[in-house]
């Protein structure tokens, strides 16, 4: 009826692509229908029915899926991901195909492990990966879009004494150091119009490896002694 090519146009959908280390490929769906739930759904989940040497599948009461389809998008929702490596290498997953998704909504790779989050709207989530199978590790989240208001270099009540910012595109390395007295809390790259890319990890390390585009961009970095917005160009 018209009614159901209504409802099938108004229908979320989102296409991953795999690339594996060896050189092979996987396309997964995401989608949402009113009549699917967050659960198994017959007619809307798809069961993975065969699996290669290396892959990429949605994970759902530990089931493996091609097809999963929920009842709709919403934020902080996280959806699991479950990879097979066979060769250590350089593993992609990006966004192949994207239908009827809100202008606001971010589509974001997270490390569970690491708490850092990829934005894959904007380019393709790549990783070098050990041999093994990844379950547990990385998530699908989305996100309502957020414009931060960032003043490049506004340095809020912290001593720039002690305090470096440097970033290494050779190396593709970031090095923030705060100095003895000032211990990082958060860090948070931007670009220049005050869209989130992602979150970073400096817990345990003040050098991160950090693969960036040609452009501008700028680091909201939390310290315990206040706030810092530095601009990083990228040529």
């Amino acid at each position: 009826s018209v009614n159901q090519e209504e409802e099938q146009t108004n229908n979320s959908l989102i296409r991953l692509t795999f690339d594996s280390p060896i050189g092979l490929h996987r396309q997964i769906v995401l989608g949402t229908d009113d009549n699917a739930s967050t659960g198994f759904d017959i007619g809307y989940d798809a069961f993975m029915a065969d699996v290669n040497q290396e892959d990429m599948f949605w994970l759902q009461e530990q089931q493996r899926f091609v097809i999963q389809g929920v009842d709709s998008f919403n934020d902080g929702q996280e959806f699991p991901i479950g990879l097979i490596i066979k060769e250590n290498g350089l593993a992609r997953i990006k966004i192949e195909d994207l239908e009827n998704i809100e202008a606001n909504i971010e589509i974001y790779i997270r490390d569970t492990e690491t708490g850092e989050q990829y934005d894959i709207i904007n380019e393709s989530f790549e990783v070098h990966l050990e041999p093994g199978t990844y379950e547990e590790k990385y998530t699908i989240v989305f996100m309502r879009e957020t414009i931060v208001e960032l003043i490049p270099d506004e340095d809020v009540n912290v001593d720039h004494e002690n305090f470096v910012v440097h970033y290494d595109s050779k190396p593709s390395e970031l090095t923030i150091k705060s100095g003895p007295d000032k211990d990082i809390l958060n860090v948070t790259l931007f670009n220049s119009i005050g869209q989130k890319i992602r979150t970073l990890d400096f817990s345990s390390s003040d050098t991160i490896t950090l693969h960036m585009n040609t452009g501008v961009y700028i680091l909201h970095i939390e310290t315990s002694a206040g706030i810092i917005n530095k601009k990083i160009i990228i040529n």
